[in-house]
């Protein structure tokens, strides 16, 4: 009697282990993004079934169709809560407040982190996100430094440029890169000198950028022909070396539009290659 006792609690115990561990199981991670390159990175990670929400300006491939959030200043509450995320993944300039105390009133785990200017604070997001999961983002980090030490080599075997960064979309002008943009990371990713002196994004004549003699413009925009819009409109721009060198060079917009994320990386690596020729 006594061995039946023992061996039916025995047994109850594993039916309730089992349902525990069957329960947690079907909790399904519910992911909502609100940083382009915080969903680039969990995309990556294969995590894309479980994003249920992005902002504007995130890239999701074919076949993914999470819910748009708005953009990641201006984020409704009631619009995050309805989408039931278990994870929250963003900058700093998450916002507005009201919509940050909901999830934490929520009790939604939250993760947002500094837009990346280098490399390595970009692996610093990719730990970040990676350890909040429970994944090991080795791999990913691996190819980070590889790129990074792709951009060392070609820069020892390429003099420093001068180089001018333009925001270039349709009905806004051109914008320049100044301190502290992340034009002016990507020409430091590139080993070469921003030849604005000022800090954040200002808009440009063309007879400035004339004076300044830039060896290199990069022209940010999401259209390829940009580069080729540009010089049409200011025809002044092929007297300057970058002109007269054909080194007016296409940066696809999206890849910064986040800091230096993993498609920046790519865009340097690109580009680097572009300069070497």
């Amino acid at each position: 009697m006594n061995n039946l006792f023992v061996a039916l609690i025995c047994l109850t115990v594993l039916i309730l282990t089992f349902s525990v561990a069957n329960s947690e199981a079907n909790v399904k991670t519910r992911i909502v993004s609100t940083d382009a390159g915080a969903t680039e990175i969990l995309l990556t990670l294969g995590l894309g079934d479980s994003i249920v929400g992005v902002d504007v300006t995130s890239t999701i491939p074919e076949g993914l169709k999470p819910a748009v959030v708005g953009y990641h200043r201006n984020l409704s509450a009631e619009g995050l809560m309805s989408l039931k995320p278990t994870n929250v993944f963003g900058s700093e300039h998450i916002g507005p407040k009201e919509a940050v105390d909901a999830l934490k009133q929520a009790k939604t785990q939250m993760l947002l982190q500094p837009t990346a200017s280098n490399p390595s604070e970009l692996i610093s997001n990719i730990r970040g996100i990676s350890s909040s999961l429970g994944l090991s983002a080795e791999s990913l980090i691996q190819q980070v430094h590889e790129s990074e030490e792709s951009l060392s080599k070609m820069a020892e075997s390429t003099q420093p440029k001068k180089i001018v960064f333009l925001l270039y979309l349709e009905g806004r002008g051109m914008q320049q890169a100044g301190k502290g943009t992340t034009g002016d990371a990507l020409i430091t990713l590139l080993n070469s000198q921003n030849q604005a002196d000022f800090s954040n994004y200002r808009a440009v004549a063309p007879e400035a950028l004339l004076a300044m003699q830039p060896d290199v413009i990069l022209v940010a925009s999401e259209s390829p022909d940009a580069p080729d819009a540009l010089l049409q409109q200011n025809p002044i721009l092929f007297h300057t070396p970058a002109g007269k060198a054909s080194k007016v060079l296409f940066v696809d917009a999206r890849s910064i539009v986040s800091g230096i994320s993993l498609s920046a990386m790519k865009e340097a690596l690109r580009l680097s290659r572009q300069l070497s020729n």
